[in-house]
């Protein structure tokens, strides 16, 4: 398990949506997309850290 900062989780959400809108039929791009979309829904499902330093 990995412990990535909120702001580190929306980039790479970011980047993993860039990716799902990527133009092209061909089967390399079809399967990058659809992983793309399994990690999205993947990391919206994790718990986000709370921040306890107050």
């Amino acid at each position: 398990m990995y412990a990535i900062s909120n702001q580190q989780r929306e980039e790479i959400i970011k980047l993993l949506a860039a990716l799902q809108d990527l133009p092209g039929k061909d089967t390399k791009t079809i399967n990058i997309k659809r992983r793309a979309g399994i990690l999205i829904r993947k990391l919206n499902s994790k718990k986000q850290i709370e921040n306890d330093t107050k």
